[in-house]
């Protein structure tokens, strides 16, 4: 992935579908780079109040293994030079240049730093998206990260991350009033990187990520991290109805397009259903060795 690309000029049906299939491109081989050597945590400024909004409970540690990141090809992105920290950096600069500029027209309701991360169907690096771009901002930028596991019948990034078997997300919607959902919340880097798993598999979860509880926890989670941001990794838009459940509870959609395997139908389809232009974003994953950053950037 190599830099974000805004999807609201010519990527709508009104412009019709010639033009939304000229869509600029933007990304990076996520699932092909070369993962780089663990480097000694940074500090991270202020600490963050180790407790959960609402409830004066501390959040559990539960630190990364980056030894297994590392061997399924997430980058340890703080004091590299690598071409994938590199295209982290721009995408982590137009995301924040974006929340920035939409932050007095964003609503109570719908926080502007609250992100899914999406695709149109699976196997498009969604999650790896969602983990690296999480533990670059914290690591990197020194902000801090809520990642949510938002897709209850995957739960990828609740495995690639180890808290598979944590309570999670689904089970504090499902019990209401039994349990705060922010209390699942796993402290895992330094304070700064705060996870949310999955937590029970569901096989259908729309009807409760659409409810008042998601959207009163995005909006507390949006608070917690201040400057941050709320990352939610998303089902696939063609395949579930969850990820349409959440983008309506969230400030954007940044939606991750495999290179040489995401069709154009796909991903005007995905658009389509998603209906909300001017807050999706387009990255373009499994980009071509042979183009660098610069290539891309305009």
């Amino acid at each position: 992935m190599s830099i974000i690309v805004r999807a609201t000029q010519g990527l709508r049906p009104t412009a019709g579908r010639d033009e939304r299939r000229r869509a600029p491109s933007a990304g990076a081989a996520l699932d092909q780079s070369p993962a780089p050597e663990p480097a000694d945590a940074p500090a991270v400024g202020e600490p963050f109040a180790r407790e959960s909004a609402g409830s004066g409970r501390r959040v559990p540690s539960f630190p990364l293994d980056f030894t297994a990141l590392k061997r399924a090809g997430v980058a340890y992105p703080e004091g590299l030079k690598s071409r994938l920290a590199e295209e982290l950096r721009l995408i982590k600069r137009r995301l924040f240049r974006d929340v920035g500029a939409t932050a007095e027209e964003a609503s109570v309701e719908r926080p502007n730093n609250t992100i899914v991360v999406t695709s149109a169907r699976s196997n498009e690096g969604k999650t790896f998206t969602s983990v690296n771009l999480a533990l670059s901002i914290a690591m990197g930028e020194r902000r801090k990260v809520v990642l949510i596991d938002g897709d209850p019948i995957r739960r990828s990034l609740s495995t690639l991350l180890g808290v598979a078997d944590r309570p999670g997300l689904t089970d504090a919607l499902r019990h209401e009033g039994r349990r705060d959902p922010l209390d699942s919340l796993l402290d895992c880097y330094e304070q700064a990187l705060f996870v949310l798993p999955a937590g029970t598999a569901q096989n259908s979860a729309a009807d409760i990520f659409s409810g008042e509880r998601m959207a009163s926890l995005l909006i507390r989670a949006a608070s917690m991290v201040g400057d941050g941001l709320v990352i939610i990794d998303a089902p696939p838009v063609l395949t579930t109805s969850e990820s349409l459940a959440l983008a309506h509870q969230a400030g954007r959609v940044l939606m991750v397009v495999a290179a040489g395997r995401t069709s154009r139908s796909a991903i005007g389809a995905a658009l389509d259903r998603l209906e909300m232009d001017e807050r999706i974003s387009l990255v373009l994953n499994r980009q071509p060795p042979h183009l660098s950053p610069a290539d891309l950037n305009y």
